[in-house]
């Protein structure tokens, strides 16, 4: 399309991504064995206030349930990133 000499393009959204029963235990996999003794059920619970299968679940209930496996998961890189950072030698000054 031209208007005046002046291109104008229209891009396409990109397609959205579906949460899946798949992706969510991929994640939990994931939760679990970076913070072991977690209790699903527990989480599954207080997150959407009741603990259906991920395979009866919304795709809003099971992008709830992504998005709070991926905060554990995210806060869990990070506290390890701050261990690893506290394990180094301090710098010298002058």
């Amino acid at each position: 399309m031209e208007t005046d000499g002046q291109k104008t393009y229209i891009l396409d959204s990109a397609p959205a991504v579906l949460p899946t029963p798949g992706k969510y235990w991929a994640l939990w996999q994931r939760v679990e064995q970076c913070q072991p003794g977690l209790n699903r059920h527990a989480l599954t619970q207080k997150a959407i206030g009741d603990h259906p299968k991920p395979q009866d679940m919304t795709g809003a209930e099971l992008q709830k349930m992504i998005d709070v496996f991926s905060a554990i998961l995210r806060q869990s890189a990070q506290s390890q990133a701050g261990a690893d950072d506290a394990n180094q030698p301090a710098p010298l000054t002058a």
